[in-house]
């Protein structure tokens, strides 16, 4: 398999693992059962993974878009990290990591801003995931040897 195929099937596992994330998110928030293993996804991410090993590619899809691309993705996981706080805080000691619990409505509320913040980044994530997608495509595969 060539490196840009290999380049361009990690950008869609991405984008997978982040919806099902989001997802997930979602429907914590919005009064779902979700198990805490399913949101506290404690993995390394994908997305970092790919873009620490991937120097080449900053520089075939350009440096401005992948600084975009890399703030946008931290801003995703830190709001991400914000919502699954409130349900499964720090404090409570490694059961209450995974037992989670019920929010106030104060937290509720705040869960809920967390969340539609969360989705107005996803959607310029995915956006701009989908630009560095094009431009890879567009290059010839000898650019990435």
């Amino acid at each position: 398999m060539s490196e840009k195929r290999k380049c361009l099937e990690t950008l869609q596992h991405i984008k997978t693992n982040h919806k099902k994330l989001l997802f997930a998110i979602e429907l914590l928030v919005n009064g779902s059962d979700v198990e805490s293993e399913t949101v506290k996804n404690t993995s390394p991410c994908s997305f970092e993974l790919w873009s620490r090993h991937n120097e080449i590619i900053k520089h075939r899809i350009g440096v401005q878009l992948f600084e975009k691309l890399y703030v946008l993705h931290t801003q995703w996981h830190d709001t991400y990290c914000k919502i699954t706080d409130i349900y499964f805080p720090k404090e409570k000691g490694l059961l209450g990591r995974f037992l989670g619990r019920k929010p106030n409505s104060l937290e509720t509320d705040k869960a809920k801003s967390y969340l539609d913040d969360i989705q107005q980044t996803a959607e310029e994530f995915f956006k701009t995931l989908d630009i560095c997608e094009r431009r890879i495509q567009a290059l010839s595969d000898s650019k990435f040897l």
